[in-house]
């Protein structure tokens, strides 16, 4: 008798194969079902908009609006829903040297609509930010 013959062979590998599609079917509907919260955050690199020469920067004056600046940065920030749940009132807070001083800011959503209201707070070198909906899969871009 061939070994695929055997009943005995033939019932092990069934169940090998039984289980090993239980045990995926439960991992994939145990996924599906599992429901994450989470609000994930990406600095991208601070760029400087104005970079001189270490012999010439003790001679240079920056000045902004009538004040004396010694830099000035562009950065951006990148908040996203990266679970499989919406967020909602999700708070933003952008925290600056004491020296720094923000200018201006644009937030952009991708996509444009589905995220609701985003209510802001300025101070000097602060930011607070609300996001009253953060869909799964929206990116809010800060710059």
């Amino acid at each position: 008798m061939n070994w695929y013959e055997n009943p005995t062979i033939a019932a092990i590998i069934g169940g090998v194969v039984g289980s090993v599609i239980t045990a995926a079917v439960s991992m994939w509907i145990t996924k599906k079902t599992t429901q994450i919260r989470r609000v994930d955050c990406i600095i991208n690199d601070a760029s400087s908009l104005l970079s001189f020469s270490d012999t010439i920067r003790t001679k240079l004056e920056i000045k902004y609006s009538g004040e004396q600046a010694t830099s000035v940065f562009l950065f951006n920030l990148e908040v996203f829903n990266c679970g499989n749940q919406a967020v909602a009132n999700q708070p933003c807070l952008i925290r600056l040297d004491d020296k720094a001083k923000i200018i201006g800011y644009s937030i952009k959503t991708q996509p444009a609509v589905g995220f609701g209201e985003i209510s802001k707070s300025q101070s000097q070198n602060s930011l607070d930010l609300s996001i009253q909906l953060l869909n799964p899969g929206i990116v809010s871009t800060l710059s």
